[in-house]
């Protein structure tokens, strides 16, 4: 200040060079420009690794039931190959209306699969706003349970119970992995500066999230919960950031997650 004394106080500097270059050198942290993630991958195949590695361990517990991250690759095959029997593969939207479950988490995984992309509809939302997200999205079918298929029955859509005893019986065996540039799933924006509008985001997308030198990666062994809607988008990050580094996803019910007392005691 005493050798600048007619500069404005606003343009003075801050710090002097030796302090600037250790901001913008030492501690900028620039390889985060840089770097990327996985370059090729996808979430099945992200997935399909994590099972190689630790196919015994907890993958997923909802209500006290636990399944190993074999069992529930397992499940999403089953119900992957019953939806390539109805035709579907990549290129192709699939709506989910269901709620949060072990079920929601292995159809995801199942749709991702099979390369088509899920539409995930929250339960809660009233008729008019799935109506409107069904008629923009045009998915070709539809997995629900069999207490909320009323929900959909005035569209043209096959619906497919994730809760049919049958898929028990469908071939277990992965399909051929979609492409980092399909479309993973679409999601809606609220509406409130307007009518809501569908977001695709593509495998790409997910696994630069999940895999960049910056992404939170929890430990083998760890929990996380997984206690937002599938209409919301940090519940891909709940579900994968677990699933794909070999930690446990506890789904967190509905009931618990809408009152705070429960969910400091679950």
């Amino acid at each position: 200040m005493t050798r600048m004394r007619n500069a404005e106080s606003f343009g003075l500097p801050q710090a002097d060079v030796r302090d600037e270059q250790s901001c913008l050198s030492a501690w900028d942290n620039a390889a985060a420009l840089t770097t990327t993630g996985l370059a090729g991958a996808t979430v099945p195949g992200l997935f399909a690794e994590q099972v190689a590695r630790s196919p015994s361990a907890p993958a997923l517990t909802f209500l006290g039931t636990t399944l190993t991250y074999r069992e529930l690759d397992q499940a999403a095959d089953q119900l992957a190959w019953r939806l390539a029997g109805h035709g579907i593969g990549r290129g192709d939207v699939v709506a989910l209306l269901l709620q949060r479950s072990a079920e929601a988490v292995i159809a995801v995984a199942a749709v991702l699969k099979t390369g088509a992309a899920y539409l995930p509809i929250d339960p809660a939302l009233p008729d008019a706003r799935i109506t409107l997200m069904i008629d923009d999205a045009m998915p070709v079918a539809a997995l629900t349970t069999t207490g909320l298929r009323p929900r959909l029955s005035g569209h043209q859509l096959p619906l497919i119970a994730v809760d049919d005893p049958t898929l028990r019986c469908s071939p277990s065996y992965p399909l051929d992995h979609p492409r980092p540039d399909d479309i993973a799933y679409i999601i809606y924006t609220s509406g409130t500066t307007g009518t809501p509008k569908g977001v695709a985001i593509s495998h790409h997308n997910i696994t630069q999230l999940l895999t960049a030198p910056t992404a939170f990666t929890p430990a083998a062994g760890q929990t996380l919960t997984h206690c937002h809607s599938y209409g919301f988008d940090v519940s891909v990050w709940e579900i994968w950031s677990a699933l794909l580094h070999g930690a446990r996803l506890l789904v967190v019910p509905e009931t618990i997650t809408g009152s705070p007392p429960n969910c400091t005691d679950y």
